[in-house]
């Protein structure tokens, strides 16, 4: 009978040592393959991340392009803007000597009509 018990206990320290055997297995496997998956993860984030470092690159270089046209259109504007203002102003002053000089000869139409209103009613009284 402890024959028995012996063949037993080594049956089972054989199977114990199986079960041992393959669990270190599967945990290695298992530890393998999920380092082999993260490995994957960070080899396309690492890709990704330079695609982004790359767009991120190309996006300001655009960006800075876009400022520097920006800034030759307002220049370029703010040209055209002070030429049209000084052609303006030009326009302005010589309309107003224009107005100044044709009020001044309506002034001086109207003060001969005046003038010849009363040279006429004073030769019409005398003729009359």
């Amino acid at each position: 009978m402890l024959e028995d018990v012996v063949k037993r206990y080594r049956k089972n320290i054989v199977a114990i040592n199986e079960i041992d055997k393959k669990c270190n297995e599967d945990i290695t496997n298992t530890t393998i393959k999920y380092e082999k998956k993260q490995f994957a993860l960070y080899k396309a984030w690492e890709f990704e991340q330079n695609e982004i470092r790359l767009a991120l690159e190309n996006v300001i270089d655009d960006f800075e392009s876009l400022k520097d046209i920006n800034t030759k259109l307002e220049q370029t504007i703010r040209k055209r803007r002070l030429t049209i203002e000084s052609k303006l102003l030009a326009i302005m002053a010589k309309y107003d000597i224009e107005i100044g000089s044709r009020y001044r000869m309506l002034e001086e139409l109207s003060e001969a009509y005046k003038y010849d209103k009363l040279e006429k009613h004073r030769l019409e009284v005398i003729f009359a």
